[in-house]
């Protein structure tokens, strides 16, 4: 792990990956797996699947799916 660690702060810059798991190492943790999808808007249960581009984290599919401007590559 310390090495997985040490790889993640190295490719980020950051602390942020080592800091995650001295907070939830030592115990479980409960993830909201329906709310992973809702709140960027994806409707995995809908038929046909699709996006609602209302929903409070909208940004991140739509960010996603936005293509970028040559010049700005």
């Amino acid at each position: 792990m310390e090495r997985l660690l040490a790889k993640a702060a190295r490719a980020t810059g950051t602390r942020v990956m080592r800091d995650l798991y001295a907070m939830h190492s030592g115990h479980a943790v409960v993830v909201d797996r329906q709310g992973l999808w809702d709140r960027p808007g994806i409707r995995s249960n809908a038929d046909p699947p699709g996006f609602d581009d209302r929903a409070p984290g909208a940004g991140i599919h739509l960010a996603i799916g936005r293509p970028e401007p040559v010049e700005d590559i």
